[in-house]
């Protein structure tokens, strides 16, 4: 859902470096578009609660149920992301302080074997070409490990979120989770929230809507970046 000026979350990743991937810039989009109906879904039930005086079982358990898969997807999206922006910046370690003979092995060493994949898959030279820029583009470099380090906030409370509702554990431990999967209706948004302990004993309360502003809360720093 778009906020007061008009931003939403596919506007964030639109500035987001390797989000040209028409895969995962896809994956935004479906974010973005659940992200928008859910917003719709918690103000009519809230509405309801309101009216009714009680909570509406059915109403409640179909948002709390779309609010756990939002998170599931949400955290996969970015898990992938991230995933390509360690490959990346891998490579680009490696290229650094080596003799230019070396150098060069390792780039052609780079290109026969992307070359025999895009051959396979063609859906991924949009990747292939991600490796050519950081081989001449330093700025890259800077861009996308920058974007990692913004992302990495958000990344870690839907991490948490995703392993309490989803293993019923807490995350980096093997203990039980508190009351894995329980939500509860946000008196001030209508959006279903948890309570998500952490390995020091601390509760955070994460509601569904809170991790969708605090990813439309990044925009201002893409822009700037871009």
């Amino acid at each position: 859902m778009p906020t007061a000026d008009g931003n939403g979350i596919y506007d964030v990743f639109e500035k987001v470096p390797l989000f040209h991937d028409v895969f995962l810039n896809m994956q935004a989009m479906n974010i973005h578009l659940v992200d928008w109906h859910l917003e719709e879904m918690e103000s009519q039930l809230l509405a309801e609660y309101i009216e009714l005086e009680k909570t509406p079982i059915q109403s409640v358990m179909l948002v709390s149920a779309l609010s756990q898969m939002w998170v599931f997807a949400f955290y996969e999206l970015l898990r992938t992301w991230r995933q390509r922006i360690r490959e990346l910046i891998n490579y680009s370690n490696k290229l650094k302080n080596v003799s230019k003979k070396e150098k060069d092995n390792i780039v052609q060493e780079r290109r026969r074997y992307q070359s025999s994949r895009i051959s396979a898959n063609p859906d991924i030279s949009d990747y292939t070409d991600a490796f050519e820029r950081i081989e001449n583009d330093d700025v890259f470099v800077i861009n996308i490990s920058n974007a990692n380090d913004l992302f990495l906030p958000l990344f870690r409370r839907l991490e948490k979120t995703r392993i309490s509702l989803a293993k019923h554990e807490i995350a980096k431990s093997s203990e039980r989770a508190y009351a894995p999967g329980y939500g509860r209706i946000d008196m001030a948004t209508g959006s279903i929230y948890w309570q998500i302990l952490d390995n020091d004993d601390c509760f955070d309360i994460v509601s569904r809507r809170s991790l969708a502003d605090q990813c439309r809360e990044l925009l201002p720093h893409f822009k700037t970046m871009s």
